[in-house]
């Protein structure tokens, strides 16, 4: 049976984590992922079992969008736990040079965690040393999707495949695109990426990316942000990165939802709300990405 919310406080981690076990098909009726058919609800169920699976909690919190995260130890998040050991630190990026003139009044966007906000229910927003914050997937959200790939899919319609890396697979009207590329060797980039709040409608997604792509298939390492209800159930742009290793066909998912990126800042949440956005004709705000190759790792 589904936990009961309680309007005081947020649900704890373990009775969350109880309640996956006994959750059943039938209970998610009136979800898509439900209509798909008990097997496809198993599915959504055994990959999040596996992810909370031997996970412990420090603190949990809960963001503007109502999006709750849990600071576990940073070798319990997927890509690291059961292996042991703790990540190697991050290479440092190369110097930058001399910031280019910008026009207007831009200003950087700063992380969104600190001691010193608080949730809605005097949460401190903020994870201790030693822990990362990890967005709390429910079977609830999971259950929007048809089935598990299309959970982790780039896109709610069609593969996400970029025009200028493929054969264009989606009509236009659909799925359009503004974008600047360079095709070179490289070993990485970095640039700034201002941020707004489009209006999206339930069935689409809006994003602005840094995107690094090369080979055959199609691999990719992705960093923005997004506006995307169907997955974070808001209209709000959200912090996130995704990879994909087969052109979007198998492979790939958002943030911390699988075995892939790790994290060892504690300071930025992944799917979480990003707090401010720019104003056609006023104060611009940018998020500062960059992505660097380092002993085959991005």
């Amino acid at each position: 049976i589904m936990p009961q919310q309680d309007e005081n406080r947020i649900p704890d981690f373990r009775e969350f984590v109880d309640s996956l076990s006994s959750a059943k098909h039938e209970d998610y009726g009136g979800a898509p992922g439900a209509a798909g058919g008990a097997d496809r609800f198993l599915g959504m169920k055994q990959h999040l079992l596996k992810m909370y699976e031997g996970v412990t909690n420090a603190h949990s919190f809960m963001d503007d969008n109502g999006q709750i995260f849990d600071c576990i130890p940073v070798g319990q998040q997927p890509s690291l736990k059961g292996k042991g050991g703790q990540p190697a630190a991050p290479p440092d990026l190369p110097s930058l040079g001399p910031e280019a003139p910008r026009a207007g009044a831009q200003a950087a966007v700063q992380p969104q965690l600190s001691p010193e906000r608080v949730d809605r229910f005097g949460n401190r927003m903020n994870c201790p040393e030693g822990t990362v914050p990890v967005r709390r997937v429910t079977l609830e959200q999971m259950a929007h999707f048809e089935d598990l790939r299309h959970f982790f899919r780039k896109t709610p319609v069609g593969m996400g495949r970029h025009p200028r890396l493929s054969p264009p697979e989606i009509s236009s009207g659909v799925h359009k695109y503004a974008n600047a590329y360079q095709n070179s060797d490289n070993l990485g980039g970095h640039s700034f990426l201002n941020i707004w709040d489009p209006a999206v409608g339930a069935q689409e997604f809006s994003l602005s990316q840094h995107w690094y792509a090369g080979g055959s298939p199609v691999q990719t390492v992705e960093c923005g942000w997004q506006v995307y209800p169907k997955k974070y159930t808001v209209t709000d742009p959200t912090l996130f990165i995704y990879w994909t290793a087969d052109g979007y066909g198998n492979t790939g998912f958002y943030n911390l939802e699988g075995p892939a990126f790790v994290q060892t800042n504690n300071k930025w949440a992944l799917g979480g709300k990003l707090d401010t956005v720019s104003v056609n004709g006023g104060a611009q705000y940018e998020l500062e990405v960059a992505w660097k190759l380092s002993d085959g790792n991005w």
